[in-house]
C-alpha cells in the first residue's frame, strides 16, 4: 500500500493546475515502470455511479431547500463528454473523457468516490492506529465534504454532505474570484491577505447574508456555479469583479480576505465540533482543497486533537493516489503507515543533467566525495548571502517544493519577501517558508507536539518563537506564524545535510525554502526545466545533481 512513483500531469505538460487525464505522466510511469500486470484505478465514479448520486443530490437539495446546478447544463457536460469521446483521437479533445482506453490502451479494474479517496490519502498514510476522518473541499462526485473513522485496517464513510450543504470551499474560491484571483490558483493569496485586517462583523453577516441567498432554492444567481459556467467563465467572472463594487466597496481586499478566512475557520471548525464534540486526546486525519488552508490546520489542532495529519497532496491531485491506495487496501487488507516522504517523482542521471548542462553552455564544476562536499559548499555559499535553486533526486509530489526542487535562501532578511519575489516575477503576501531542522522544532516554533508529522510536508502553520522571530524574519507572517518543513536526516540525507551545516556556521537552524519555478508556472521536473528557470531567474548558484553552478554576474545585495 505504500507509493511507489506519483507525480502531477502539469509538471510534465508544463500548464500550470492541468486538467483532465494525465496522458503524460502514464507515458513517464509505464516507460520507467512495468505496469504490465498493475490495476488500474481512478478517483471518480463510473458513470452508473455519477448518476446515482446526481439524482440523489437533487433530491436531497430539494429537500433541505438548497439550490442545485441547472439539470440542462448538467446533461450538458455529460453529452459533451460523451461527444468528445466518439469523435476523438486527438488527445488535447478528449483529455476530458473518462475512457482511460485513450492512453493507457486498458480498461479501468476500480473506480472510487472522489471523497473516499481523499478520505484515504489522508488515513493510510497518517501512522495513526484510530482516527477522525474528514474531507471539505468545493466539489467532488457532487460531495463538498464527508466525514468517517478509521480504525486499525478499516476505514468507514459515516456522513456525506452534497456540495449545496457545506459551501466552505465554494465560498472561499468565489471570494477569491471577486477579489481579482484566479479561484483555483489562488485561495493561498487570501489566506496571506487576510493576516493584515481584523475581521470584521458587519462584512461578515453582509457575506453571510449574500451567500445565504445563492444557496436557497431556486436562487437566481450562485456565483459558483456561474465562474465554473463552461463557455461562460471570463465574462462571468468580471461580472463578478464588477459587483464588488455594489456590495461590498466601502470594505478593502485585506477586510475582505480576513472576514473569508474567518468564515472558513468558523465553519469547518463547527463541522468537526458536530461530529467530534470532544477531540481531546484524539486524532484527526483531513485532506480535500480546503485543507491547503494551512492557518485553518493550526486552528484545527488546537481544538484538542492530540495528533494531526494533513495529506500533502490535500487536492484533487490527491485522489488518484487515494485511488491507488484504495485498489491495493482491495486486494490486501493493510493498516496505516506513516507516510515517509514524498519524493515520488523523476529523477535523472548524473548523464542526463551533464548533458543539459553543457547543451545550455553554462560552466559548472562536478563535486562528489562520500564527505558530503557538495553540502558544504552549499552552506558556505547560503552563509555568504547567496540564493541557490536546489535540483536534486526525485522529485516532490504535490504542492509543495520540499527541498528537491526549491529555491534556498537565509532567514535573516526581512526584505527578502518582496525583492525576490518580484525577481521571480511572483506577487506574494505570504512570506517564504522555511524549512528547519526537525531536532530544533521547538525552539522554533509552539505548540508542534502532535503536528511534527504533518509539518514535514508543509501542511500547518505554528507560532514563532522569540528565537525565530529575532534570527528569521523573513519567514514569518505579519501575525507571527510560520509554515515549516521540518526536515529529518534518514528522510533527505543531502538536503538535511546542507541546513545541518549551515546551522553550525550561522547558529540558525532555518532556511528560506520556495518552490523552483517563475510565476504562474509548475515546479520544475525535468533538468532542462531547472536550467531554464535558473537562467530565467537570474539566481546566484544552481546545485544540480553533482553539479554546482555559480552566476559570474551575481548581484551584490
Amino acid at each position: 500500500g505504500q507509493p511507489v512513483f506519483c507525480a502531477s500531469e502539469e509538471r510534465f505538460t508544463r500548464v500550470k493546475l492541468q486538467r483532465g487525464m494525465p496522458y503524460r505522466t502514464y507515458e513517464y510511469a509505464v516507460h520507467e515502470y512495468d505496469l504490465n500486470n498493475a490495476k488500474l484505478a481512478i478517483g471518480r465514479l463510473d458513470a452508473r455511479q455519477r448518476l446515482a448520486r446526481e439524482l440523489e443530490y437533487y433530491r436531497t437539495s430539494n429537500r433541505l431547500g438548497r439550490y442545485t446546478w441547472p439539470k440542462t447544463d448538467r446533461a450538458i457536460n455529460f453529452a459533451r463528454q460523451a461527444y468528445l469521446k466518439a469523435l476523438g483521437k486527438n488527445p488535447s479533445e478528449v483529455r476530458y473523457s473518462l475512457d482511460t482506453r485513450e492512453f493507457t490502451g486498458r480498461e479501468l479494474d476500480f473506480g472510487f468516490d472522489h471523497h473516499g479517496c481523499h478520505m484515504a490519502s489522508a488515513y493510510y498514510c497518517s501512522g495513526f492506529d484510530q482516527a477522525e476522518l474528514f474531507t471539505v473541499d468545493g466539489l467532488g462526485d457532487s460531495l463538498s465534504a464527508t466525514y468517517g473513522a478509521g480504525k486499525g485496517e478499516d476505514m468507514e464513510m459515516l456522513h456525506k454532505y452534497f456540495q449545496s450543504e457545506r459551501i466552505e470551499g465554494q465560498s472561499y474560491e468565489v471570494v477569491t474570484a471577486m477579489l481579482g484571483f484566479n479561484p483555483d490558483r489562488h485561495p493561498g493569496k487570501v489566506t496571506g491577505l487576510a493576516a493584515y485586517a481584523e475581521p470584521d462583523r458587519d462584512l461578515i453577516a453582509r457575506l453571510d447574508e449574500w451567500f445565504a441567498e445563492q444557496y436557497k432554492k431556486g436562487a437566481g444567481e450562485n456565483w459558483f456555479y456561474l465562474i465554473h459556467q463552461q463557455g461562460r467563465e471570463e465574462e462571468n467572472l468580471q461580472r463578478l469583479r464588477n459587483l464588488r463594487a455594489t456590495w461590498f466597496g466601502k470594505w478593502s481586499r485585506e477586510q475582505i480576505a480576513s472576514a473569508i478566512q474567518f468564515m472558513l475557520e468558523r465553519d469547518v471548525m463547527e463541522l468537526i465540533r458536530k461530529h467530534v464534540p470532544s477531540p481531546h486526546g484524539k486524532n484527526i486525519a483531513l485532506a480535500g482543497g480546503c485543507v491547503a488552508n494551512v492557518k485553518l490546520n493550526q486552528h484545527i489542532k488546537a481544538m484538542g486533537f492530540a495528533n494531526i495529519f494533513i495529506q500533502p497532496a490535500m487536492g484533487d491531485e490527491g485522489t488518484g493516489f487515494g485511488a491507488a491506495i484504495l485498489a491495493a487496501h482491495a486486494q490486501k487488507r493493510f493498516k496505516p503507515y506513516s507516510l515517509h516522504d514524498v519524493y515520488l517523482g523523476p529523477e535523472f542521471s548524473h548523464e542526463e543533467i551533464r548533458h543539459e548542462l553543457e547543451k545550455a553552455g553554462l560552466d559548472f564544476q562536478e563535486i562528489r566525495g562520500e564527505d558530503w562536499p557538495l553540502e558544504q559548499k552549499l552552506a558556505e555559499l547560503l552563509h555568504d548571502g547567496y540564493i541557490i535553486a536546489r535540483f536534486q533526486g526525485r522529485m516532490e509530489f504535490g504542492p509543495r517544493a520540499l527541498g528537491n526542487r526549491s529555491i534556498m535562501y537565509h532567514t535573516k532578511d526581512p526584505t527578502a519577501n518582496d525583492w525576490l519575489n518580484k525577481q521571480l516575477n511572483r506577487s506574494e503576501f505570504m512570506p517564504f517558508a522555511p524549512v528547519t531542522l526537525y531536532e530544533e522544532a521547538r525552539n522554533c516554533y509552539k505548540n508542534v507536539d502532535g503536528a511534527q508529522h504533518a509539518a514535514e510536508f508543509m501542511t500547518i502553520t505554528f507560532d514563532a518563537t522569540e528565537k525565530m522571530l529575532a534570527t528569521s524574519p523573513a519567514c514569518i507572517h505579519v501575525d507571527g506564524t510560520a509554515r515549516p518543513q521540518l526536515i529529518r536526516e534518514e528522510v533527505n540525507p543531502s538536503y538535511y545535510r546542507t541546513l545541518k551545516y549551515y546551522f553550525e556556521l550561522s547558529g540558525i537552524p532555518s532556511l528560506i525554502n520556495t518552490s523552483f519555478n517563475m510565476h504562474e508556472e509548475p515546479i520544475v521536473c525535468t533538468a532542462h526545466d531547472a536550467i531554464s528557470a535558473y537562467l530565467a531567474s537570474d539566481l546566484d548558484a544552481l546545485a544540480i545533481g553533482d553539479f554546482l553552478v555559480i552566476n559570474k554576474k551575481r548581484k551584490s545585495r
